[in-house]
């Protein structure tokens, strides 16, 4: 996906703000979501308090449960939000230097593994030869608990137990871990066992002026499309209430 888009796909969603312009506020972190009269009004830890016809959450339920939202939230969606699991997935980011190691070897470039690493993923990038190396879930966060440096040498020297033609041609070029970041707290939402059926129906039920998208409320995308399709049915929603 990222060849797809040059600089990586958070390019796109860049790009679409910046048309919008000082409409979109980046850096704000919401505190509250209060409903009790007719406009809406959103607080942010700064401060800041924005009123509206209409909200829109499009943050994961791992964040959504950190703010408070007046009238609550109240059966199955509130149990939606406030217990639904995020897994984690760590990401290390590999440029591969000189020749490719894949052709020394004579195997695929791309490898799954039984050990820290579950997936290594080859792709060409601008003239270059690519990796992402992901850890999941407990392997993911046993890896967050190196520091940014150390967890990016021990994917390289990993790599090179498993794969020795990748030896000294690995170069770190970034790091991400979802878990670690405050404003999403995991990769991708999950179910539990009897939960899909009737968190499903709620998750994306408008309460009072409060709306709900994001990948966690899709119905037939993943991923960034996903994102994308909940927020048309969000704005419809809005839409056809106004």
């Amino acid at each position: 996906v990222a060849a797809r888009v040059a600089g990586g796909t958070s390019r796109l969603p860049e790009a679409m703000a910046a048309v919008l312009g000082d409409r979109v506020r980046l850096g704000m972190a919401v505190a509250a979501i209060d409903m009790a009269s007719r406009q809406a009004e959103v607080r942010c830890l700064d401060g800041s308090v924005f009123r509206a016809d209409f909200v829109i959450a499009a943050n994961p339920f791992g964040t959504l449960r950190l703010i408070r939202i007046a009238p609550a939230l109240t059966g199955v969606q509130a149990m939606a939000v406030n217990r639904m699991p995020y897994g984690n997935t760590t990401l290390v980011n590999l440029r591969v230097n000189g020749s490719p190691y894949w052709e020394q070897d004579g195997l695929e470039p791309s490898l799954w593994t039984d050990g820290p690493v579950n997936l290594v993923r080859q792709y060409d990038a601008g003239g270059e030869h690519l990796l992402m190396a992901l850890s999941t879930g407990r392997k993911a966060e046993r890896l967050d608990q190196l520091a940014p440096a150390e967890r990016g040498q021990f994917v390289v020297q990993e790599l090179a137990r498993l794969r020795p033609a990748t030896r000294g041609k690995l170069e770190v070029t970034s790091l991400h871990s979802w878990a670690q970041q405050p404003y999403i707290a995991g990769c991708r939402h999950s179910f539990g066992p009897g939960e899909v059926v009737p968190f499903v129906a709620a998750m994306a039920t408008p309460h009072r002026q409060l709306h709900f998208a994001g990948e966690h409320s899709r119905r037939l995308e993943i991923g960034m499309e996903s994102a994308m399709e909940s927020g048309e049915r969000a704005a419809l929603e809005v839409l056809q209430r106004s």
